[in-house]
């Protein structure tokens, strides 16, 4: 398949490289610190409805994010395991911590508005 310059696509894991970047841009900013720890859970909101989701160990790259859940991480070791390992549970992590709305504006700077962000 050949995609024309217009064409949407499900971005899949390139949707992470601008969820890195907003995280990147919100440090710069001094908005949040590499080193800030956040909360593990395993509870996300559906961008479609709203309703409450899980994660399973099993259907990602990166099982011992999984093993955390109540202890904390930093923002940058999870960005970290979002890139390296593709590690969705932390990408979903990161895209609930550092906004949605956050996120979709970065990808509209990088003239990318045809990524679809489906986080799950």
């Amino acid at each position: 398949m050949v995609l024309a310059r217009d064409d949407a696509f499900h971005a899949a894991s390139t949707m992470k490289i601008p969820v890195m970047i907003e995280l990147f841009h919100q440090v710069r900013e001094g908005k949040l610190k590499l080193d800030d720890p956040l909360i593990i859970k395993n509870e996300f909101h559906s961008l479609v409805d709203a309703s409450i989701y899980t994660l399973d160990a099993a259907d990602d790259s990166e099982a011992d994010l999984y093993k955390a859940i109540g202890q904390t991480r930093t923002l940058g070791r999870l960005c970290e395991l979002m890139i390296t390992v593709s590690s969705n549970f932390a990408t979903n992590l990161l895209i609930e911590k550092l906004g949605v709305d956050n996120i979709r504006a970065t990808v509209t700077s990088l003239h990318a508005d045809g990524m679809n962000m489906r986080p799950g």
